[in-house]
């Protein structure tokens, strides 16, 4: 089995949203986001996984401006005019290193 290389995965998860990390500084990152559907509410833990919020796939870091940049807990995203703070992060790891991450977003109202 071949490793997704960065590349690939800059491909995938080719749209651009706004990430604002605890200490204010926004950074503008490539993702893939998508919304909870009932299936997901089925399988899902609850709360998090509820309709209306969103998942999101990252790269395990960016390097920005020379800058590493993490998405963590407690971060917000901006997806269109709204924000959702990240509740909870899945790595995704093969043979013991960060592939992705997978974000549950919840809305804040």
């Amino acid at each position: 089995m071949k490793l997704i290389t960065r590349e690939v995965l800059r491909r995938i998860l080719g749209a651009q949203y706004t990430l604002e990390k605890s200490s204010g500084e926004k950074y503008t990152i490539q993702c893939e986001i998508q919304s909870i559907t009932t299936e997901d509410v089925k399988f899902g833990s609850y709360g998090v996984w509820d309709i209306g919020n969103l998942r999101g796939f990252f790269l395990p870091y960016y390097e920005i401006e020379g800058e590493t940049v993490t998405v963590e807990e407690d971060d917000i995203l901006y997806v269109g005019d709204e924000r959702y703070r990240v509740e909870r992060i899945i790595r995704h790891l093969f043979r013991g290193e960060e592939v992705f991450r997978e974000a549950l977003l919840e809305r804040i109202i």
